[in-house]
């Protein structure tokens, strides 16, 4: 008899994480009936000092930082036409209250204005003159903090509701406002309607396997 297979997930709430092993055929179940049918022998601590590996780059599955605790909602190795390897991606939620923390590890050297161009591209396909201007000059802020990239470069973007944005640029602060709501429209970039790809957006918002 063919042995079932199965998959290692994750599932997260507001008041607890676990990782359990699950068949794969109920995978994407809804939390809640997940949790009423599965022994609790298979429920297991979720360990901070755990990662996941997107092809060469590992993300930490929980992160400390401004003053709250991340957790790994999603990860992606985006390749451009799906066969140029460009950057792998991993989405951070806060583990308790709103917040998205957003971390981009490049395969490849990408100049700047390159960036920019595709991020105001977006941005302007969801956005009508009214608002695009009214977070006119915080974005050409946040978008001259951007400099060239080469392969292992970071860029991370965090949203935090209660203390503001920032950009770190491989660990460094590079920019920083109180105005949360500027980084949540900025960030919808990757993750608002529409994205600047579908794919991405559908993989960094989906539970990652751990």
């Amino acid at each position: 008899m063919a042995q079932e297979s199965k998959s290692l997930c994750l599932i997260k709430d507001r008041y607890f994480q676990v990782r359990f092993t699950v068949p794969r055929r109920l995978v994407g179940m809804k939390t809640t009936f997940l949790l009423l049918i599965l022994p609790l022998g298979y429920l297991l601590p979720v360990n901070a000092g755990e990662t996941v590996k997107v092809k060469d780059h590992r993300y930490p599955v929980q992160i400390e930082a401004q003053d709250s605790t991340w957790m790994i909602q999603g990860t992606e190795h985006f390749k451009y036409k799906a066969i140029f390897s460009v950057f792998t991606a991993a989405l951070y939620t806060r583990k308790e209250g709103e917040g998205q923390k957003l971390h981009f590890t490049y395969t490849r050297e990408l100049k700047a204005d390159d960036l920019r161009k595709k991020a105001m591209e977006t941005l302007q396909k969801q956005h009508d003159e009214q608002t695009l201007a009214l977070y006119t000059a915080l974005t050409e802020q946040m978008q001259s903090a951007y400099v060239n990239v080469k392969e292992g470069d970071a860029y991370i973007v965090t949203v935090h509701p209660d203390k503001g944005t920032w950009l770190h640029f491989n660990d460094r602060e590079v920019f920083y406002t109180e105005n949360a709501a500027f980084g949540k429209w900025y960030m919808g970039i990757w993750l608002g309607d529409p994205p600047v790809n579908a794919s991405l957006k559908k993989a960094l918002m989906e539970s990652t396997p751990l």
